[in-house]
């Protein structure tokens, strides 16, 4: 595996064809990935992937926390932000939104929330006064999670979404009490939500919720722990974080909730998931930094499908933090 240099932390890509056999991984570009950590990847249209982090240079380009691959070489996105790259979501138009720890892209103001369109990058109503982790498009509104307390100067604890055409700033009454991890957008509209919360919008909430015209709701009985990443297919919601119950059901930090109920996946992982993707098929991959998936081998990441988990070959040489699987085949960051 060409991935070996201490502190560099790659972006792999496994062919789709390749899902099944023996072939191994290929890194993408000059440097074997990147000179830092990835923390999300987001399909980009037309192919190849938007990638975020903390990280200066991709390939062989110059790239500050965030890139995009092509599917032959890495390019910048605008000058970049100043700050790690935590989220990316895609809008109308093809907008690319950003979110994280940075206050400036591509040198311009721009408050923990960015969006690049046009060729330039742009605040997003004021932005927020603190992380954001998490972001999502559904319904013609942009919905972002994170630490932050407020949101275009209001509050907003936790959670808010605006019209991508603009408007103020929204919340659930009340916010979230804990970190807001992750977001899923809902077939219906609205969003999944995921994260270190036990209370949104004033209701007793354990740790996965949805949320529809401002109001919030759970989502069975939950999870006994902080959920980190989400997935929806169809009307099926998986969710991956750490955490041995969900529904009460044990899980063991992987579950889907259909019809009502939760569901485990076989015997889940040994440690907890912190990214899932699911392909076009359904099949569904988890990341972390786990040994074990189903009771068998894989190294921090595995693929469930047909009822049971599978290694993806040798696996990965570290913790696997982000997942897209696209048109193209299987995108794992870390």
């Amino acid at each position: 595996m060409p991935c070996r240099r201490a502190l560099v932390l790659c972006l792999l890509f496994w062919p789709a064809a390749w899902v099944a056999s023996a072939q191994g991984w290929q890194s993408l570009g000059g440097l074997p990935g990147v000179d830092g950590e990835v923390e999300v990847v987001l399909e980009a249209p037309g192919g190849g992937v938007y990638i975020g982090g903390a990280f200066r240079v991709a390939g062989a380009a110059e790239a500050a926390n965030i890139a995009r691959w092509d599917g032959a070489a890495w390019q910048a996105v605008g000058g970049g932000a100043n700050g790690r790259v935590r989220a990316l979501a895609l809008g109308a138009g093809g907008a690319l939104y950003a979110g994280g720890d940075f206050t400036q892209a591509g040198g311009a103001p721009a408050a923990y929330l960015a969006r690049y369109s046009g060729g330039a990058w742009h605040a997003v109503g004021g932005g927020m006064n603190g992380s954001v982790l998490a972001l999502a498009v559904s319904g013609g509104a942009v919905y972002a999670g994170g630490v932050f307390t407020q949101a275009g100067g209001a509050p907003a604890v936790g959670i808010a979404w605006r019209p991508e055409g603009g408007g103020a700033w929204q919340s659930a009454a009340g916010g979230a009490n804990g970190p807001v991890e992750a977001l899923a957008a809902r077939p219906e509209g609205g969003v999944y939500l995921g994260g270190a919360f036990s209370v949104l919008g004033g209701q007793t909430i354990n740790y996965v919720a949805s949320l529809d015209g401002g109001a919030a709701a759970p989502v069975g009985t939950g999870a006994s722990g902080p959920v980190h990443a989400l997935a929806v297919f169809g009307a099926r919601l998986y969710a991956g974080g750490d955490f041995a119950i969900a529904g009460q059901k044990v899980v063991y930090n992987v579950a889907y909730f259909e019809a009502e109920a939760w569901q485990p996946l076989s015997r889940g992982t040994d440690a907890p998931v912190r990214a899932l993707a699911v392909d076009a098929a359904g099949a569904v991959y988890a990341g972390g930094a786990f040994t074990q998936a189903g009771g068998q081998p894989a190294p921090n990441l595995a693929r469930w499908s047909g009822g049971a988990w599978q290694a993806l070959g040798a696996g990965v040489g570290g913790p696997v933090g982000a997942l897209a699987a696209g048109a193209d085949g299987l995108y794992a960051g870390g």
